[in-house]
């Protein structure tokens, strides 16, 4: 996985990463994502997520740390 960049907004930060040279197209996705846990106890962690031109989102509240995406 990549970072591609960041932007920050007030109290938000947006991050954005990108895996590529995938060999096949992936049916399933899990994500593990505890990004700046540690430094902020009411995180709320939004992910995007998109492959092949279809998106799908979901939102992880701080303990929770892995999300899995169908396609």
């Amino acid at each position: 996985m990549n970072l591609i960049g960041f932007e920050k907004e007030l109290e938000a930060v947006w991050s954005y990463f990108e895996v590529s040279q995938v060999a096949t197209t992936p049916r399933n996705i899990s994500v593990m994502n505890d990004l700046l846990y540690d430094n902020f106890k009411e995180q709320i962690n939004l992910m995007h997520v998109t492959v092949g031109g279809k998106r799908k989102s979901t939102k992880l509240d701080n303990p929770d740390t892995n999300a899995a995406f169908s396609f």
